[in-house]
């Protein structure tokens, strides 16, 4: 008879003693928005941006400006000599 939780019914009008286990947890149910909350048990409507997953981190190789949600795939810019047929003897030119 508690209308906090999900088991609340308003057509109750004896408390039967059952266990209300489940309190109303409002929030974003869908997982592929930003705004999703993994304890929400009631969908309050507040998903409103999509999660685009990728590299953030505007100093990798692999940056990606449309991600607003990292993926932890960010490869780090290495410099150096890429000529197949230099090695530590011959300068890379």
């Amino acid at each position: 008879m508690n209308a906090d939780y999900i088991e609340f019914s308003e057509l109750a009008n004896t408390n039967d003693q059952s266990q209300c286990i489940h309190l109303i947890t409002y929030g974003c149910m869908n997982v592929d928005y930003l705004e999703f909350n993994p304890l929400a048990n009631v969908d309050d409507q507040s998903c409103n941006i999509v999660a685009v997953y990728g590299c953030t981190d505007s100093t990798a190789f692999n940056y990606d400006y449309t991600a607003n949600s990292d993926d932890e795939s960010c490869y780090p810019i290495i410099t150096g000599c890429t000529a197949e047929d230099a090695d530590r003897l011959s300068p890379c030119w």
